[in-house]
């Protein structure tokens, strides 16, 4: 971001908080960020459908892998919600803003809530939008649309990938909170992301059968087959992580307050 972030809440209510931070979207490099995490994945579903994704022996919710495909931009989000929940400690507007709202757990609180609602909304643009672009190529390829709709797989995908948003996201504005700003943030997911990657190369998938990563992928399609165990391990690896992360930064938040 080029430009100053807003300093402070627009009042002392959990309302005028939410708008301090979502106004933070209309910086210069906010609204890039914003755009890229709309634009490219529609720009990569327009690529595959005009490569001719065939739709051979394909049935009900795998017909429409390109409208959820659109929705699985987890990372991009990631990056948007940790550059706006850092934004003060780059600028330096911290201090202001705690002093014009000195309760710190309502505001980290509303940074929090500000980034997983960043990034549901993110995932339910995209997938308008690819269902927008999608539904009409499928339509021109002689499939019956009602029956991809009336897929239950189709909704417990969309389903799916919207809560990796939104986990990714709030995991994204926590490290930015407890790290204070964007950048330790990005590089700590990236460096879990490349390292679960290392080790299943290495060792093989199961390996990282219980990492974050691998847990996101395996909730962000909760249909598919090879899910590699039960469902309650990918959740319980998710909501443990990102309750310990949550309650770290409200800990250092309100120990930065004592201090």
């Amino acid at each position: 971001m080029s430009t100053v972030t807003v300093a402070g809440p627009t009042g002392t209510s959990m309302r005028g908080l939410l708008t301090a931070q979502l106004l933070k979207l209309r910086t210069r490099g906010g609204l890039i960020l914003l755009a890229l995490n709309l634009l490219l994945p529609l720009a990569v579903l327009v690529v595959t459908l005009a490569m001719g994704q065939q739709t051979f022996d394909l049935t009900g919710a795998d017909l429409a892998r390109p409208l959820t495909d659109a929705i699985d931009n987890p990372l991009l989000a990631l990056i948007l919600v940790a550059v706006v929940a850092g934004a003060d400690y780059r600028h330096g507007t911290v201090v202001p803003t705690l002093l014009a709202e000195p309760r710190r757990l309502r505001v980290a609180l509303s940074t929090l809530l500000a980034a997983g609602g960043i990034g549901v909304a993110i995932a339910a643009v995209c997938a308008a939008l690819g269902a927008a672009i999608a539904l009409p190529w499928l339509a021109t390829q002689g499939v019956p649309i009602g029956d991809v709709l009336t897929d239950p797989d189709l909704w417990w995908r969309i389903l799916g990938q919207t809560t990796v948003m939104a986990v990714l996201s709030l995991i994204g504005a926590s490290l930015a909170i407890l790290l204070r700003g964007a950048l330790g943030s990005i590089l700590t997911v990236l460096g879990i992301s490349f390292g679960e990657g290392f080790l299943a190369g290495l060792l093989g998938p199961q390996s990282v059968s219980w990492g974050l990563f691998s847990s996101l992928d395996r909730l962000g399609d909760p249909t598919a087959a090879d899910l590699g165990g039960p469902i309650w391990q990918p959740v319980l690896v998710v909501v443990g992580v990102l309750t310990a992360v949550v309650a770290a930064a409200l800990v250092s938040t309100a120990r930065r307050d004592a201090a």
